[in-house]
């Protein structure tokens, strides 16, 4: 957590999945936060995604 609104999940994999993007959505339903940041190391370069959620639909979106 970062500033108590942001999730943030590092990651050092080969590529980005499901179950990771999974885990961030997941971890904001259950917080109530807004936003939630993925942040892979792993790849050759940086691969980040951005979601929000909006708790009054109970869904997030990527913002990708």
């Amino acid at each position: 957590m970062c500033f108590d609104t942001v999730i943030v999940e590092l990651k050092a994999l080969s590529e980005i999945r499901g179950v990771e993007e999974s885990q961030v959505i997941n971890y904001l339903k259950a917080t109530g936060f807004g936003v939630g940041l993925l942040l892979n190391f792993g790849a050759p370069s940086l691969q980040q995604r951005r979601f929000v959620f909006s708790p009054s639909a109970k869904s997030a979106q990527s913002a990708d």
